[in-house]
């Protein structure tokens, strides 16, 4: 192998190789020297469901809000003045929850004096 060629291996490998494993030596030690996480795949699994099929078949009609809040564990997110044809802005004592999942599934329930009118889910296993 001549000069010319060998020059040329020794070139390329470092202009490709060596400025990679720099930066990823880089990337460590200022992960190290700054205190940041590097997190695995066990880390970035899923979030347990907020809602689940199962709780929103658990829930009756005429249930009060902390009722419902006890079949799911958690308060939801108020979203409102109901949009049920049986009530209007008007009714200051209607009101909606949602509950919504990490993939987007969700359960939605009105709520008039303290008592469940409605709900429905989209997509709860």
């Amino acid at each position: 192998m001549d000069k010319e060629k060998v020059l040329m291996i020794i070139g390329t490998f470092m202009v490709l190789v060596v400025p990679g494993v720099c930066g990823v030596a880089l990337v460590g030690v200022g992960s190290f020297v700054h205190g940041i996480e590097v997190q695995s795949p066990e880390d970035l699994a899923p979030a347990p469901p907020i809602v689940t099929l199962a709780e929103f078949e658990r829930i009756e009609p005429d249930m009060s809000y902390e009722e419902v809040v006890d079949v799911i564990g958690d308060p939801g997110v108020e979203i409102g003045p109901s949009s049920a044809p049986e009530t209007t802005t008007a009714d200051a004592d209607t009101v909606s929850y949602v509950w919504q999942n990490d993939d987007a599934s969700n359960m939605t329930a009105t709520f008039k004096n303290d008592r469940l009118l409605e709900r429905s889910q989209l997509y709860l296993e």
